[in-house]
């Protein structure tokens, strides 16, 4: 999942922690819903 590998360079690249992960979004279905849950990934939606 490409925002994973988003928050790998920025812990490299900076040296901090990353607290929480989010994911905004107007639409998500189901199944994507449900591996954000799985990743640890924070969804919001309008």
């Amino acid at each position: 999942m490409i925002l994973k590998r988003k928050v790998e360079l920025y812990r490299r690249r900076t040296g901090r922690e990353v607290s929480r992960v989010m994911f905004v979004t107007p639409f998500i279905d189901y199944e994507a819903r449900e591996a954000c849950s799985r990743l640890g990934i924070e969804v919001y939606t309008a």
